[in-house]
């Protein structure tokens, strides 16, 4: 009972990242559910749904196909829907019923490739674990599908790691990471949400250097540098200092063929919380630091917490009980508006950063660039106050 969520909305599950992967591409993507987790995917974790729909199908698991274990029917439905659709890719992905079931869906997805001679991955989500796993789990699978090792390396190149429509709802930030990035005489190889074809998964070996810009990305660049031996940087662009440090980070690590993951220092326990996604966090944490001498702000996570991107007083926040104790323990918390409900004081000062796997469309329309200097200029009322 511990984990059980009383007043919030449970976070985005791990099937929604990978599928928020998928998103970009012309794919048959199949949840193997019973219409449920398909339903919460596409009516609360995807932003883009309500703009630009995709092939994304449900198995419409029944329970005698549970109880018999009725693979060919499935094989038979996405054969159906990739002769009518055309696809470039197909995707089938767990759910929790075939995780409970033993359900093969990386078997399956062989069958349905060698059937159709269209490509096919599995994802084997399971929704016990959170978007940023799914995120990394569909990303991995791609690149064991696609990627090239043949291709010349570029000297310059980068690959963005990590970005999904959970994390960056706004779709404003991901396009200026890139220019940013990009105007600093470097080349972005991959970006999800900008490069929308398969065949960037192709060129991703011709990278230089990774760019893990949150906790998927971290899982993402940690996999290529122990199989391709590419080194990365860790950390995310929000705030003025966060880019000139990041994009400074990026041409040494080109240089050096060395990791690089950037933390703000911290020495003691401050009167800030930052609630939210780890890496993201720790940027936002950077910047109050470089730019505003705010230090030893703590970071709270929310969808687990790595002990390799964490500082001594940060807080691993599994439960709602537990958020609710960490946001009447702060002077100012920097988070989900969601929140602002489990404040008693009504003194503490709240800065609204909403996190789509938090609050989902309930704040659609709050989210905003805060990609480099933007982020200052969010923050520049509530620094004066």
């Amino acid at each position: 009972m511990e984990n059980l969520f009383i007043k919030l909305c449970p976070f985005s599950p791990d099937y929604s990242g990978a599928s928020s992967v998928l998103y970009d591409y012309h794919t048959v993507s199949v949840l193997h559910d019973a219409s449920g987790c398909t339903g919460n995917y596409c009516g609360y974790d995807e932003p883009r749904w309500q703009k630009e729909q995709r092939g994304i199908f449900s198995s419409s698991l029944k329970e005698i196909d549970a109880v018999m274990g009725d693979d060919e029917k499935l094989v038979r439905k996405m054969l159906e829907a990739i002769e009518d659709i055309k696809p470039e890719l197909a995707a089938i992905l767990g759910t929790p019923v075939p995780m409970v079931i033993g359900t093969d869906v990386i078997g399956v997805a062989k069958e349905v490739e060698t059937l159709s001679g269209v490509p096919t991955i599995g994802v084997d989500s399971t929704g016990t674990r959170y978007y940023d796993y799914g995120v990394y789990q569909a990303v991995i699978e791609l690149i064991k599908k696609f990627a090239d090792k043949s291709l010349p390396k570029s000297s310059h190149g980068v690959n963005i790691l990590g970005v999904n429509a959970i994390d960056f709802a706004n779709e404003g930030s991901v396009v200026s990471m890139v220019d940013a990035i990009e105007d600093a005489g470097m080349e972005v190889i991959t970006c999800a949400m900008v490069r929308k074809e398969l065949d960037q998964i192709k060129k991703m070996l011709t990278a230089k250097v990774n760019l893990a810009v949150n906790r998927s990305g971290y899982f993402i660049a940690k996999y290529m540098e122990k199989h391709y031996g590419m080194p990365y940087v860790c950390f995310a662009p929000y705030g003025a200092s966060s880019m000139e440090t990041l994009l400074g980070a990026l041409k040494e690590a080109m240089k050096a063929e060395e990791n690089a993951v950037i933390q703000a220092p911290q020495n003691k326990k401050g009167n800030v919380l930052i609630i939210g996604e780890q890496v993201m966090s720790n940027a936002i944490r950077y910047t109050l630091d470089q730019d505003y001498g705010i230090q030893d702000a703590v970071v709270g996570c929310l969808f687990d917490m790595d002990h390799g991107l964490n500082q001594p007083y940060d807080l691993d926040l599994r439960s709602e009980r537990q958020i609710k104790e960490a946001v009447n323990s702060y002077d100012v918390i920097i988070g989900d508006p969601d929140f602002k409900m489990f404040l008693k004081d009504t003194d503490t000062k709240f800065i609204e950063i909403p996190h789509y796997g938090v609050s989902s469309k309930t704040t659609h329309s709050k989210h905003r660039n805060l990609i480099g200097e933007k982020l200052n200029a969010y923050l520049k009322q509530y620094i004066q106050e």
